[in-house]
Formats: structure tokens, C-alpha cells, sequence
């Protein structure tokens, strides 16, 4: 059903101990994911099945960083602990923590969110390229980072920064600069105006493709012509000859 997962910690305590929980629990966010999901798929999507064999989220940290975490961060017993509780903490340590290192962010999502030019559907890869971008949010706990109004433009410009090709990204920085403000604030009239924008590009680079396809088709075919008419033309002038 999958292997269990579970949250570690060291025994000596220094100054970075809130960014290694951080990042603990932070895999441990997504690898849980991951298994929650495994195991839907093995039960057939049957709830009962799925409730029985369902490792509980508490058995899957390490008691010692549970301990931890129930004396020192959260000042609650153990006992008194549920699944929804446990999930929000987690989420409450990773908010806090990146919370202290924001101008990261930017360089981290850049790095992690890129637009899979080898993808040959354009469509689809815009769908998969917002879809990365909230994975990643949702993985590192920067939920909270892009809730108010200030957060979602923060969130918008990630997007339009890690965009590809270079002619699309300022195209649309274009847009949203001088045509399309609201886009600069509102992912979904961004993703709207990207999508547009990007389909635009494959047919403009499709139809690129075709007429250079048909220069060199041109050009082959008037090459043979000119060989043809060549050899016609000796043949003639050694009949005359003769």
C-alpha cells in the first residue's frame, strides 16, 4: 500500500531548527499526499476500505519531533490532538517560517515553475504550467503568502516572470502594463490572457514553419527544373553536332 512516511528530527537544537521543521514537514505534506492518494486508488475509491487501511497521520511523525513540537511549538498534550488539528499546525509552521524569508520566494518559484516548451499541445501546456505553479505553492506553504489583494498580484507577476518563450513573457508584460491591468492581479483573467496569447504564438510559429517548409520545397523543385533544362540543352547541342 505503500511506504509509510515519517517526519524526523534532530536531537540538538540551533538556530535554524524552525527552517528544518519546515522543510521536514513540508516533504511530509507532500509525500502524505502522495499516499492518501495511492491508497484512494488501491480501495477503489471505497471510503470504509480506504478508512481501514489509512495510516493515521499521527503515527506517521517520529514521536520524538511530535513530542517536540506538542511541548514547545504547539503547548497542547498529544491526547488531545486530531488528524484536522495536526494538518493545520503544519500548515501554521510552514507559513510562519517562510513568512521570514519572503524575498526567496520569487527565486524558488521561478526555479520550480518553468513552461514545458516541449510539450506540443499549447493548450495543455498552459493548463499544466498554472497547475505546477500551485503545487509548488501548495507544497512549500505559501498559501498564505498570495490570499489579499497585494498577495495576488505578488502571485501574478511569479507567473509572468517564469514565463516562456521570452517573445510571449513580454508580450504579455506589455499587455498587462499598458491593455490589461486587471490581469495583473486576477489569475484567472491571467491565465485567460496567457492562453490567448500563447495560441497565438504556435500558430504564428506554425505558419512560420509551413512557409519555410515551402521555401525549401520551392527551392528544390526550381533547382531540378534548372538541372533538367541543363541536360536538355547538351543533349540538343550534341544532336546538332552530329
Amino acid at each position: 500500500m505503500g511506504r509509510k512516511q515519517s517526519i524526523g528530527f534532530r536531537s540538538t537544537r540551533c538556530a535554524d531548527d524552525r527552517e528544518y521543521i519546515a522543510r521536514s514537514v513540508s516533504e511530509w505534506k507532500r509525500r502524505r499526499k502522495e499516499y492518501e492518494q495511492e491508497v484512494t486508488i488501491r480501495c477503489c475509491h471505497d471510503p470504509k476500505q480506504i478508512s481501514a487501511v489509512t495510516t493515521d497521520i499521527c503515527s506517521s511523525f517520529e514521536p520524538s519531533l511530535l513530542e517536540v513540537l506538542c511541548d514547545l511549538e504547539w503547548e497542547i498534550d498529544k491526547e488531545d490532538l486530531t488528524n484536522e488539528l495536526r494538518l493545520g499546525k503544519i500548515d501554521d509552521i510552514l507559513a510562519t517560517v517562510k513568512n521570514n524569508t519572503v524575498p526567496n520566494v520569487a527565486a524558488e518559484f521561478k526555479v520550480a515553475v518553468r513552461m514545458n516548451l516541449q510539450e506540443s499541445d499549447v493548450r495543455e501546456r498552459v493548463v499544466q504550467y498554472f497547475r505546477s505553479s500551485r503545487q509548488v505553492i501548495e507544497e512549500n506553504g505559501w498559501c498564505k503568502f498570495f490570499i489579499d489583494q497585494e498577495g495576488l498580484k505578488l502571485k501574478c507577476k511569479l507567473l509572468v516572470a517564469s514565463l516562456e518563450p521570452q517573445a510571449l513573457r513580454e508580450e504579455i508584460e506589455s499587455i498587462l502594463a499598458y491593455q490589461n491591468q486587471t490581469a495583473c492581479s486576477d489569475e484567472k483573467v491571467l491565465f485567460k490572457t496567457i492562453l490567448e496569447k500563447a495560441l497565438e504564438h504556435g500558430r504564428d510559429f506554425q505558419r512560420r514553419k509551413r512557409q519555410r517548409s515551402s521555401t525549401r520545397t520551392g527551392g528544390k523543385l526550381y533547382s531540378s527544373r534548372e538541372v533538367s533544362r541543363s541536360k536538355k540543352k547538351k543533349i540538343g547541342q550534341r544532336t546538332v553536332t552530329n
